[in-house]
């Protein structure tokens, strides 16, 4: 039986090449990759994080390097972090799923599973969004509160929220985006 992609969120074409070196050592050289986040369409194997090699004058362009299940399925793969990180961590987000995966990428060979930001006991909902702060913890943009079955009325009463982690993925705080802690510098990214 084939297996269909559901869901794919690509991002950091040359993620890797901004910095992090490929797993020969740190003098480089540098190799660019592709960093997908998929799930398959019946939902039947875990959803994944695949490396892929981009750079067109490798034999191993265009290949995939990697893969680490998450080791649930059906999470919806909906978001990876926005820029580049210079501690090689991943962050993707499982909406359905309600959680948030930590990859370690610093070696894009050999990327692990750091962990799981499991959300279900949470005040917020559906993970989607995520911003690299420059403190090096991470804001995720969560618009349901917990328990929210989707009506429209739900969403414009109740506003959802941001939930901030730490680099481990651990939950720092949440704050509601209809409070006036969700502007001040402490959780919006500020430029880089």
């Amino acid at each position: 039986m084939a297996v269909g992609l559901r869901a794919v969120v690509v991002v950091f074409l040359g993620l890797l090449a901004s910095g992090c070196p490929s797993n020969r050592g740190n003098e480089g050289p540098y190799e660019p990759y592709l960093v997908v986040w998929a799930g398959d369409a019946d939902r039947a194997q875990p959803d994944f994080l695949a490396v892929i090699n981009a750079n067109p004058s490798s034999f191993k362009y265009g290949k995939v390097i990697a893969t680490v299940p998450v080791r649930t399925k059906g999470n919806e793969p909906q978001d990876l972090n926005d820029t580049f990180r210079y501690d090689g961590r991943v962050f993707a987000s499982g909406t359905l799923g309600n959680r948030i995966f930590t990859f370690d990428l610093r070696d894009p060979e050999a990327p692990k599973l750091v962990g799981t930001t499991d959300l279900t006991d949470r005040r917020y909902w559906a993970p989607r969004g995520i911003a690299s702060l420059p403190n090096g913890r991470v804001a995720v943009a969560c618009p349901d509160r917990a328990r929210h079955v989707g009506l429209a009325r739900e969403i414009t009463g109740a506003p959802g929220g941001l939930v901030e982690l730490d680099a481990n993925g651990r939950i720092l705080r949440e704050v509601s985006a209809g409070s006036v802690e969700c502007f001040q510098d402490t959780i919006v990214p500020q430029p880089f």
